[in-house]
């Protein structure tokens, strides 16, 4: 190999080319094939063992690149391409034969020991590398096998509710393996009696068309990734329950494949819950006088004859307090009230008769607390407990009608000195705002939630500013608000009024431009509307009118008023006058050009909504146009010239 030349002369028959040439000719070296080694792996027991490259040494002294291993023979076990990455070999696999060629990069290779068979060199086979060029010489690839021991399971069960389907999650299923080795999923030996198992490929947790396995798919593996996904589930028959209801046979493979032996999963299915009901109650106590609660005191029933296990109290009485006699001494003592809502009652605290109320000292009238009875699963819907405090005859307070006002589409914030508040009983405070009526042209908030009526709303809330008023959008005038005050044990009779004044909205003066109009030669201009330009940023705003503010100097502005299509004595318009649209849309408003007059004429003017005039004067030009060419006349004559004499005009 190397480089050799020789020079050189072309011709064209007759002659030679002047110069001599040089061809070279480079002689390439043969290629060196590679080299490899004897080499090993270790595979586990019954697992797919997946080769690297870096497993089959590889060195090329002309620094080719590695292209391919070539398998030449095999002993036993099982060489193949995963298709379908199941890390098993199954149908759809491709099975690694002698003389197989294997590109770097492309083609994967797995080995599948025989099965039952471990220990160092059970398996081997013969392969060679290649640069794309040429193969090595044979080496082997020795194969140990490590052992590996089957997981274990045992029976197991789970319970799901009627009607409803149960999906389930690995640590439903016992597993352990003493090699370490993690839960490679789980093999269906047989189906459930009654129900169906389904793989939920939608993930709608429910059993679709299509997604139950037959017996005939029997035995089904199912990965842990599925479980673990949600995607493995049991669905049983409509409105039927039981326990144990059904069963099947499982067992347990390691993330190497070996499995268990068989267990039974029993599946219980609990019949589903029917919510108590319960209905309103009614108690009465005297005048600062606790009232301790019994179960009787809350109406309840449940169609499955479940037991009275608890009630939940939804909210707080506006007076009084509920408490739990924590010392049983059959008293309310500072400490035990209730704070928290929504709070739950034991069964036990209603047996044991230390759930109580306690009006306070000089509080009577009527309250009520917010209830759901439970059955231990299950809350009825809410309900509404009155308790009746009887008292000392009470003077009912007294307010007054107020007025308020606010601006155009702005929120009003009341003040807890906005309600005339009047007791005569000593000790009397001001507990409440009754709300009768709502206002017909907005809303009423607290803490910006809309209030129905009739509602109570604390002193305190609107003392911290909760309570507030927003007009509806575009209104403006007086809004009025019916309400009472409550002192804690009654309501005043006077049905107030609260009258709010809402101002009308800020005028935008309008704006407009300069503009110009064209007119013919000793005929009148009328003016139309478009004429004048507006524009206004308040919705709803039409030009209303306009003033002149200053008049043209080459002809007269006028309004037509008898609309005679010309100008009449008295007609003209003055300085600072204002133009109804009206008068402009009905053609009245015009301008006469002075007599034998034309060229460019003008005047200043502003536009007007009705409320505003624009801030800025604008100017409206005339153009009139020049006199038309008058066509010339001429008439008969006669000369007079001598006999056979010419004559020059």
């Amino acid at each position: 190999s190397g480089t050799e030349l020789f020079t050189f002369q072309v011709s064209d028959g007759t002659d030679y080319s002047l110069a001599s040439y040089q061809m070279n000719i480079n002689v390439n070296a043969g290629n060196t094939p590679p080299v490899s080694s004897n080499s090993y792996i270790t595979a586990t027991e019954n697992a797919a063992y997946t080769f690297f490259m870096s497993d089959f040494p590889f060195f090329d002294a002309d620094g080719n690149s590695f292209f391919s291993v070539k398998v030449t023979s095999i002993s036993n076990g099982t060489l193949f391409l995963d298709n379908n990455n199941s890390d098993r070999f199954d149908a759809g696999d491709y099975q690694i034969v002698n003389n197989a060629e294997l590109l770097v990069g492309t083609d994967i290779p797995k080995y599948m020991p025989v099965p039952g068979v471990t220990g160092t060199i059970v398996d081997a086979f013969n392969f060679q590398v290649s640069d794309g060029i040429d193969f090595s010489t044979d080496f082997t690839m020795s194969i140990n096998v490590l052992a590996n021991q089957a997981p274990t399971t045992a029976n197991s069960s789970v319970s799901g509710t009627e009607n409803t389907p149960y999906i389930f999650s690995a640590t439903d299923i016992p597993y352990n393996d003493a090699d370490g080795n993690t839960m490679g999923g789980v093999v269906i030996e047989s189906l459930p009696t009654v129900g169906s198992m389904f793989w939920d490929s939608n993930f709608n947790g429910q059993l679709d068309a299509g997604e139950a396995p037959l017996a005939s798919d029997l035995p089904f593996v199912i990965d842990k990734i599925d479980i673990d996904n949600g995607q493995v589930g049991y669905e049983p028959p409509a409105d039927v329950y039981g326990s144990p209801f059904t069963s099947f046979f499982f067992r347990v493979f390691d993330s190497n494949g070996a499995q268990s032996a068989s267990a039974t999963m029993d599946i219980n299915v609990s019949e589903l819950n029917t919510p108590p009901d319960a209905s309103d109650g009614n108690v009465t106590t005297s005048y600062e006088t606790e009232y301790f609660f019994s179960s009787a005191d809350f109406p309840y029933t449940d169609i499955d004859g479940d037991p009275l296990a608890s009630l939940k109290i939804t909210y707080a009485p506006v007076f009084g307090y509920l408490f739990i006699d924590s010392n049983a001494n059959g008293a309310y003592d500072s400490g035990e009230e209730l704070t928290t809502f929504p709070f739950e009652v034991l069964i036990a605290d209603l047996s044991a008769g230390v759930f109580g109320f306690y009006p306070g000292l000089g509080m009577s009238g009527a309250t009520s607390v917010g209830f759901q009875v439970s059955d231990g699963t299950d809350l009825s819907p809410e309900y509404m407990m009155a308790i009746n405090v009887t008292d000392l005859p009470n003077t009912l307070p007294t307010s007054a009608d107020f007025w308020k006002q606010t601006d155009f589409e702005t929120e009003l914030v009341f003040i807890g000195t906005d309600f005339p508040f009047t007791d005569p009983d000593v000790g009397a405070i001001f507990k409440a705002v009754k709300i009768n009526t709502l206002p017909t042209n907005g809303q009423l908030y607290l803490n910006a939630l809309p209030i129905s009526i009739p509602q109570d709303i604390l002193y305190t809330d609107i003392v911290t500013g909760a309570l507030s008023y927003m007009p509806n959008v575009g209104f403006s005038g007086d809004d009025y608000i019916h309400f009472d005050v409550f002192d804690d044990l009654d309501y005043s009779a006077g049905n107030y009024i609260i009258t709010i004044t809402v101002s009308a909205p800020t005028n935008t003066p309008p704006t407009s431009a300069d503009n110009s109009v064209t007119m013919i030669f000793e005929y009148d201009f009328v003016f139309q509307t478009s004429d004048f330009p507006f524009a206004d940023a308040d919705a709803g705003d039409v030009l209303n009118s306009i003033k002149i503010n200053s008049l043209t100097s080459l002809g007269t502005l006028y309004l037509d008023a008898n609309v005679s299509g010309s100008f009449d004595t008295g007609e003209e318009v003055a300085l600072n006058q204002d133009i109804l649209v009206s008068d402009i849309s009905a053609g009245k408003f015009c301008y006469m050009h002075n007599y034998l007059t034309w060229g460019v004429d003008a005047f200043n003017f502003t536009v007007s909504d009705g409320t505003d005039l624009s801030l800025t004067s604008n100017s409206l030009t005339i153009n009139i146009n020049a006199p038309a060419n008058q066509t010339p006349t001429a008439s008969n004559f006669s000369i007079t010239t001598a006999f056979e004499t010419n004559y020059t005009f």
